[in-house]
């Protein structure tokens, strides 16, 4: 087709130059705004940011950038993105942005009509060592009515030298200041005091960068309007370590003499350094509102009886008194007295002298009450004045009282150190006086011996009962106070005989009886496995443990209603570790094999602590523990699954942790079978357990039980053809409860569960020609040995190896017969699992002196079988096959031995010289031939015999036959007239 071109050359010009311009056009667009999509409403204008033109940043931490934002717009602003650039060098925005070395978002939420704020980068920028100059491009993802505010531009300098020391505006220094009393949320100061107050700050230093800064404090009226006083120090003592660094630095003491409101300024105001001072000042001060206030307020705040604050009566006696007072000022009250005046009596003031009272701080003062009666004036007295300031609020340092005193009563009493119900003959009782501590001093105490023999005197008595023997003994303690008042406190003690017996760790008994020939019987068994002694409620039979009191003079029980032994069971000891101790509680049987539990007396048992359990029995009893039996402390570690022959598989693991425990019984071992295309398997340990889903799988899976010793189990049960194999070992306990939390399962190399697959099929490997060579070696070493030339005969093989399968051996066998079709399990191998390099040659020996088998004039059939790495192995043989070999051994001693030959004698000349006769002659010496000969004649007469009557025979059905001829001619003629008749 033709196409006809109208106007010049120089209209075609124009109209490319115009199109390539305009694509140039719309390239450098692109270029500039960076994949910006189409224009948005509103307009939002990128005003500043932080860092800003010319800022420092440091080279390895990381920078965040701060981008300032106002809407000019009289209606919300929408939510939007502002992408930042970060390129080398000082570059122009299009250039920088497709140059950029590290880019990221500001997120910019809505903002209201006329808002100015600051949005932090989500991103930050990382200059990883770099150390020169960068240009930073903010740009809108999406341009708005207003794009010319849309792209900011700015350069900042990433420096190696970096030096800045920042402080930490989150910190209220004045909380770091242990000593300041707290009023109306505010921590006070006091005037004239020197306060140590910590700062923390964060310093950004090069390695060899030295910064000198004048760290200090400056004092200023509330409004700040003027600087009140100050004070610096200089300090070089700063980390340096490319990073920002925390370090925490004390400010110059700080004191000042007058109260008030104040500002607080403090930080670094100057610096110096090498290469550079601190870059960044605008973050090195900071301030915060002080109070200084030194008021002083001691105040008592109550005068009560020692005995009970609340009670309107007082005790008479020592420290009768208590009088409460507190600081309730702001400044610390030093050496200063309080006084108690009784009865107006100022001749017997008695005072408490208290050497220091902090702000807040409450103290406590006793006084003695030598006063008894009803109306009892009380006056407690604090002065005014405390170092030379006065109290703003003395009328709370005078307290009055008028009560009534009393003489309090004795209220005797005693405690029998570590009380029993009964003791030995050989025993301590340490016994305390107890008295009320407010009684009338000096209270005197003394010991009484069945009401008359005095014992002892003091607080407290030590009674030996070997000086009392046995049987019940009764005591009396007197309490006298200073007014002659008395109490009498009368108790009893019962001394028996004691028998004990021990099985520490695990328990001890103990029980009282008056005779030598008692003794304590014991034994301890576990419960049946599989046993659950109808428990229910989540728990396990744990231990059985059964005691009997006997006396060894009859063999009887000795237990007669009015004795008992008491158990100590030390659960910590007797039970494992996986045993929640707070669960076990205790069963009553008549026997260790006895299944009918029943209750104890509530009475008759406690725990002094969760692992310490004490029984009580009035008859021989056996104790059932019974308990919540946690999770067993065992795992099947390395649960590997192998392939074997037959396409069986072998398990094998590690038994790991308490495995000698007999409370772990052994493993429960699961078989879920899938479609070798895949199908649900059991889960990997590894993920979160699932109770349901395992409760499911278990379900109907169960293959078989092994001990807790075992670690290996062959499967022998044959897998059907498609189907494949996961198992799982989960733990089982006493009871017969499994953990499938436990279980581990068959996985991959990567610990993803799996299932595997059985290989059953043998290898068909040929060999490569594979042949033979037997010999007899005519050695007359060899014929010494045992004085038989037969044993001097060897056979050797030779073969190639071939490319087999991966890990493939062989087994060598030998047999006396054709081999096709023989299956040779059960025929042991002459070599056993033969490992080969494919390509090289082989052989193999046998001597008839070393094997009885090796004889002349017989034959042997040689086959080699391949094995796979799984133990499958090509047992049925094949005959003729590249793997087998037939071996004939011939009688070849004469061949070396020809000379020993004799010769035979010379032949008879035959009958009439003809040798055929000779040899019929010789033949009829025979009996074989005289037989055959016999039979021979005697056939042919019978056959003679046969001949003459078949052809008498033969004769007369001629004649028969040629009588039907006749007959059947004489038939057809007659019946060629019928149809002229008709």
């Amino acid at each position: 087709m033709t196409v006809l071109v109208t106007g010049g050359n120089n209209k075609k010009i124009s109209s490319a130059f115009i199109v390539a311009i305009i694509l140039f056009s719309m390239l450098a667009t692109v270029k500039l705004v960076d994949e910006v999509e189409a224009s948005t409403t509103g307009d939002l204008s990128i005003t500043n940011s932080s860092p800003s033109q010319d800022d420092f940043i440091p080279a390895y931490v990381a920078t965040y950038f701060e981008a300032t934002i106002e809407n000019n717009h009289n209606l919300v602003s929408p939510i939007r993105d502002i992408n930042w650039f970060v390129c080398l060098g000082d570059e122009v925005a299009n250039s920088c942005i497709s140059n950029s070395l590290d880019s990221g978002i500001i997120s910019v939420t809505n903002m209201i009509p006329g808002a100015n704020e600051t949005f932090v980068s989500q991103d930050p920028f990382y200059p990883n060592g770099l150390n020169e100059t960068l240009t930073v491009v903010y740009q809108f993802d999406e341009l708005d009515t207003n794009p010319s505010d849309d792209v900011f531009t700015f350069q900042i300098n990433a420096s190696l030298l970096f030096s800045d020391i920042k402080l930490d505006y989150d910190e209220d220094i004045i909380n770091n200041i242990p000593a300041l009393v707290e009023r109306d949320n505010k921590r006070i100061f006091n005037n004239n005091t020197i306060y140590t107050i910590p700062f923390s700050a964060s310093a950004n230093l090069c390695n060899t960068c030295l910064v000198n800064a004048t760290v200090g404090w400056q004092l200023w009226t509330h409004s700040e309007s003027e600087m009140l006083k100050e004070s610096y120090q200089y300090s070089t003592n700063f980390p340096a370590f490319s990073f920002y660094r925390t370090f925490t630095m004390n400010l110059p003491d700080f004191s000042f003499e007058e109260d008030g409101e104040f500002t607080l300024l403090y930080g670094i105001f100057d610096s110096t350094g090498n290469p550079h001072g601190d870059m960044f000042e605008d973050n090195n001060l900071h301030s915060t509102q002080i109070t200084i206030n030194s008021d002083m307020d001691i105040k008592i705040d109550s005068l009560s009886p020692s005995h009970n604050p609340s009670s309107t009566t007082y005790y008479y006696g020592i420290d009768m008194v208590t009088v409460t007072l507190t600081n309730s000022g702001n400044n610390t009250a030093l050496n200063f007295s309080l006084d108690l005046i009784i009865d107006g009596d100022l001749g017997n003031i008695q005072s408490c002298f208290i050497t220091t009272l902090s702000p807040d701080q409450q103290r406590s003062c006793s006084f003695n009450m030598q006063v008894e009666g009803e109306a009892v004036e009380l006056e407690a007295r604090l002065p005014t004045q405390f170092l030379g300031i006065n109290d703003f609020a003395p009328s709370d340092n005078i307290l009055e009282e008028t009560a009534e005193v009393i003489v309090p009563q004795i209220s005797s009493s005693i405690d029998i150190v570590n009380q029993k119900e009964w003791y030995t003959d050989n025993e301590l009782v340490s016994i305390n006086a107890i008295t009320n501590p407010f009684a009338a001093a000096p209270v005197n105490i003394s010991w009484w011996y069945s009401g008359i023999i005095n014992i002892d005197h003091g607080n407290n008595i030590v009674i030996d009962t070997s000086n009392y023997g046995l049987g019940s003994h009764n005591f009396k303690m007197i309490a006298s106070d200073s007014f002659g008042n008395s109490e009498s406190i009368y108790f009893s003690l019962f001394v028996y005989r004691e028998i004990e017996i021990e099985n520490l760790p695990y328990y001890d008994a103990s029980a009282i009886s008056s005779s030598n020939t008692v003794t304590i019987s014991h034994q301890s068994a576990y419960p049946e496995p599989y046993e659950t002694y109808s428990i229910g409620n989540g728990k396990s039979p744990l231990l059985l443990v059964g005691f009997d009191m006997s006396d060894l003079t009859n063999n009887q029980s000795a237990f007669d209603g009015q004795n008992w032994v008491d158990i100590n069971l030390y659960l910590d000891e007797l039970l494992p570790s996986n045993v929640d101790l707070d669960s076990i509680e205790v069963r009553k049987l008549d026997s260790l094999v006895d299944k009918n539990w029943e209750f104890f007396n509530s009475e008759d048992y406690s725990y002094s602590t969760n692992s310490e359990l004490t029984v009580r029995i009035f008859e021989s009893s056996v104790i059932l523990l019974i308990g919540t039996l946690g999770e067993p402390s065992v795992e099947a570690r390395n649960f590997t699954t192998s392939l074997i022959s037959n396409g069986n598989f072998l398990l094998t693991w590690d038994p790991v942790g308490e495995t000698d425990s007999v409370y772990n019984l052994g493993w429960n071992i699961y078989q879920r079978l899938v479609p070798d295309f895949g199908g649900t398997i059991f889960p990997s340990p590894n993920e979160e357990f699932d109770e349901v889903l395992w409760n499911d799988l278990t379900d109907n899976t169960f293959r078989t039980f092994v001990t807790i010793e075992e670690n290996s189990w062959t499967d022998l049960q044959a897998i059907p053809d498609g189907f494949c194999a996961s198992y799982a070992i989960v733990p089982v306990d006493r009871k017969g409860d499994t953990y499938n939390r436990l279980a581990n399962v068959t996985m991959d190399d990567s610990g993803n569960s799996t299932f595997i697959c059985g290989d059953s099929t043998p290898p068909s490997t040929s060999l490569v020609n594979l042949n033979h060579n037997w010999e007899f070696t005519n050695d007359s070493d060899c014929f010494n040995t045992l004085k038989d030339w037969n044993i001097c005969y060897e056979i050797t093989l030779s073969w190639i190896w071939p490319d087999g399968e991966n890990n493939e051996t062989w087994n060598l066998y030998r047999i006396e017969q054709n081999p096709n079709g023989i299956d040779l399990t059960l025929i042991s191998p002459v070599l056993q699992n033969i490992e080969y390099v494919a390509g090289e040659s082989y052989s193999y020996t046998q001597k008839g002196i070393d094997d009885e088998q090796i004889r002349p004039m017989k034959t042997f059939y040689y086959i080699l079988t391949p094995i796979d790495e799984f133990g499958n192995e090509r047992t049925v043989a094949i005959y003729p096959s590249e793997n087998v070999e037939r071996v004939h051994i011939q009688d070849d001693w004469w061949a070396y031995n020809q000379h020993i030959i004799p010769e035979p004698e010379p032949e008879a000349e035959p009958p009439l010289g003809n040798d055929w006769l000779g040899d019929f002659s010789d033949n009829m010496e025979q009996q074989e031939f005289k037989v055959a000969g016999s039979i021979t004649l005697v056939i042919l007469c019978l056959g003679i015999i046969m001949l003459a009557l078949i052809s008498k025979r033969l004769r007369r059905l001629r004649k028969v036959v040629s009588a039907r001829k006749r007959r059947q001619a004489a038939d057809s003629m007659a019946n060629e007239f019928d149809d002229f008749f008709e």
